[in-house]
């Protein structure tokens, strides 16, 4: 059998496609040692995995968008969730906060002004938009927690902020770059969405890691 770009691909976007289930049965094998933001976020990967097997079995692809649009707002407030309970600085928590709600809000806005565009297709505004805006948060993050080097990889918060910088900074470098016409021109864009496919497999490895470190029952971040 002949490897080809195609065939690595297409085992790529599987491999992609499943992991959640990595985390999910992990997170599940420990469950009582979650808390409410491990709880979201095991939630929000059983979300995404449902969501991303309706997604694949629709006869119709113009029906994709809208659960994917839908599925966008969920994970924007999980995800803030997730990092304004972590987050201990006051003032930063309610940064995040704001952004989150502005960002919630753009999503109802353009979906209420032009549904046909915003809803019922790819949202050009809000995704990158919100990639961008939660990826520095993440960020920022990580860096006040990389201070704290006597614990930090053993830190199971710290790898769902890692995940969470990997999926939202790759998904916005892939929006961008898919919105050039130098990308389109060069019809480069199936690999794109191979190095996109790459980043998610890896963000749901890492969850899984996070989920398997809450054995112990340790969070050194909400401490």
């Amino acid at each position: 059998m002949q490897i080809t770009f195609a065939l690595i691909d297409s085992i790529a976007e599987q491999f992609s496609r499943f992991s959640p289930l990595i985390g999910i049965g992990i997170g599940a094998l420990y469950y009582k040692h979650l808390t409410a933001v491990f709880q979201v976020l095991f939630y929000l990967l059983i979300y995404g995995f449902i969501n991303d097997m309706v997604a694949g079995l629709l006869p119709d692809r113009n029906l994709v968008w809208p659960i994917n649009n839908i599925y966008l707002l969920f994970e924007t407030m999980a995800m803030g969730f997730i990092m304004i309970s972590t987050e201990k600085r006051v003032l930063f928590k309610r940064i995040i906060r704001i952004l989150v709600i502005s960002i919630v809000l753009l999503w109802c806005a353009t979906s209420i002004y032009d549904p046909g565009v915003y809803l019922l297709h790819f949202n050009r505004l809000v995704i990158p938009i919100r990639s961008a805006v939660l990826s520095v948060v993440a960020g920022i993050m990580i860096y006040d927690l990389s201070g704290r080097e006597d614990y930090l990889f053993k830190d199971p918060t710290f790898w769902v902020l890692i995940g969470f910088f990997i999926y939202l900074f790759c998904n916005m470098i892939v929006l961008l770059s898919i919105s050039l016409k130098l990308v389109q021109h060069l019809n480069i864009i199936p690999k794109i969405w191979f190095i996109h496919n790459i980043f998610s497999l890896s963000s749901n490895l890492i969850y899984a890691y996070a989920f398997f470190l809450t054995r112990k029952g340790k969070y050194y971040a909400s401490r």
